[in-house]
């Protein structure tokens, strides 16, 4: 068995068993709208150099009766993936999506944060991060975030081959599903803010209807201050905004609750990418 057969076999697993999530409607079906479907590099722009360590190898695919992770995704059949940067802003809502890696003391930070103001997030998890750090990956279910695919390894996607990104994807799913049980409802791919043609094309072949990108860019990741980052996402956001945000950076947990305070000023509600989504 291949490894995307793998994947998109755990994904049809997974939905079979979990057609809802109790709380914020994590379960249910997205329809994005196709018309938010960016226009993507060229594929011939892509290097044939992987980077970085591959992921492991495949293993027997968990049964579906352990698939109760928020955030699992609805069986796709291998079309290439839609591409959203935006949500639809027809309700005070806001999605908080965080690239999760980095340093886990800084995550258990943030995490408790999160857990004081009642904040549900969905947390774009790193394949390799999650196999060092299960228990954080479980307090992440546990606490009622949804857990989405940031690749295996945090390459550089638009450097890759068709190859190594179909790799990168099974691997960061690979990863969820052996850790949570299963493989997640969204993919986002690393060191690139719009997906590449290859990028949707794989994404679909792994199950993934959608790839999700973000149109609030809160730039933690250059480290610039709690205030910065504050500013960067308080001066900007609206109703049906995707918000991009990282573990591992201290800006990012002093930042938090101003960040929360604001949108609550503002009548907007910090939700999932599912319930977002949401008909």
């Amino acid at each position: 068995m291949d490894r995307r057969t793998f994947v998109a076999g755990a994904i049809a697993l997974v939905a079979g068993a979990c057609r809802s999530d109790a709380g914020d409607g994590a379960g249910q079906e997205a329809v994005p709208d196709a018309s938010n479907r960016a226009a993507a590099p060229s594929a011939d722009q892509a290097s044939t150099v992987p980077q970085g360590t591959a992921p492991p190898a495949s293993t027997t695919p968990a049964t579906a009766t352990t698939a109760a992770a928020p955030g699992t995704t609805t069986a796709h059949d291998g079309r290439p993936a839609v591409f959203v940067s935006s949500g639809p802003g027809t309700r005070p809502q806001v999605a908080l999506t965080f690239h999760t890696n980095g340093d886990p003391t800084l995550a258990t930070a943030l995490l408790d944060r999160l857990a004081a103001r009642q904040v549900p997030i969905t947390a774009f998890v790193v394949g390799e991060w999650l196999d060092q750090h299960p228990d954080l990956g479980l307090r992440l279910v546990a606490d009622g975030h949804e857990l989405a695919n940031h690749t295996w390894s945090h390459q550089t996607m638009g450097e890759l081959d068709r190859a190594t990104i179909a790799a990168e994807i099974a691997g960061g799913a690979e990863a969820l599903v052996r850790v949570v049980g299963g493989p997640g409802r969204w993919f986002r791919p690393s060191g690139m803010e719009i997906a590449s043609e290859d990028v949707l094309v794989e994404a679909g072949l792994a199950g993934y209807g959608t790839v999700v990108g973000y149109n609030v860019d809160s730039l933690d990741f250059t480290d610039p201050g709690a205030d910065a980052v504050r500013d960067n996402v308080t001066s900007v956001v609206a109703a049906g905004d995707i918000v991009s945000l990282h573990f591992g950076h201290a800006d990012t947990v002093a930042a938090i609750d101003a960040i929360v305070d604001h949108l609550e000023r503002s009548g907007l509600r910090p939700v999932t990418l599912s319930t977002l989504f949401a008909p």
